[in-house]
């Protein structure tokens, strides 16, 4: 992570692509407390991505980041859900 200061902040996550940059950089600009959120890959042939958040003062970016992360997290957990109910009636239609 390193500091911009105040309610803005760049984080930096190693062994990472466009993936989860751009879909945290989604789940960060449906936020009413983020102000911008954008990343860049410094150099393709690195797993770097820089993750700027800036939000209005009501949350810190770690906070905002955080929540995302959660946000992300459960949107995966009810994705699975549902990939495996549907596959389980998609087997059971076949019997």
């Amino acid at each position: 992570m390193t500091g911009e200061g105040g309610n803005t902040y760049t984080f930096v996550l190693e062994d990472e692509d466009h993936t989860i940059g751009a879909t945290l950089v989604d789940v960060l600009n449906q936020r009413g407390d983020v102000v911008f959120a954008g990343y860049t890959i410094p150099h393709p042939s690195e797993r770097k991505v820089q993750l700027c958040v800036q939000t209005n003062g009501e949350i810190s970016p770690q906070q905002a980041l955080a929540a995302a992360a959660e946000s992300l997290s459960s949107m995966c957990a009810s994705t699975k859900v549902e990939l495996e109910r549907s596959l389980t009636a998609f087997k059971e239609s076949l019997s």
